[in-house]
């Protein structure tokens, strides 16, 4: 179902350099959202769109609803701050640290996750089965 009042392409109908895109920006349910098929008449322009909203309008608007969970002004600019300047260890340790250290990992360079990553996290307290939904290399 589509929110938008205007003509779209939706997924499924999707080709050549729309289709390409749409596979960069779908989420992991495969779903993409609404924003980008808004703009779907008009492929050569989400690219740029992608960069503004994934960095300015994903951290903004997502980080008010962070904000709001965790009830505590000081605590959320203190995590908003390390997280911009890509320092998690200034507002995180421990289970939370390695979770963050791991997640990053996972989304940047899946393919080098190795076992190592998954006894880091065990020796940090998670508990892989319970704490962690995602990739788990073999052997």
């Amino acid at each position: 179902m589509s929110v938008c009042w205007i003509e779209t392409i939706p997924v499924e109908r999707a080709a050549g350099e729309l289709r390409e895109i749409y596979d960069e920006v779908k989420s992991p349910h495969g779903t993409v959202d609404n924003v980008y098929l808004a703009q779907s008449l008009r492929p050569h322009t989400l690219r740029a769109h992608d960069l503004l909203y994934r960095c300015q309008y994903a951290v903004t608007h997502h980080f008010a609803n962070v904000r709001r969970l965790l009830q505590d002004e000081a605590r959320s600019v203190k995590i908003f701050e390390a997280l911009r300047r890509t320092r998690p260890q200034e507002a995180f340790a421990g289970k939370e640290l390695a979770l963050l250290q791991y997640t990053e990992k996972l989304t940047r360079d899946p393919a080098s996750v190795r076992r190592a990553d998954i006894e880091c996290l065990r020796k940090s307290g998670v508990d892989v089965g319970e704490d962690t939904i995602g990739f788990y290399p073999p052997g």
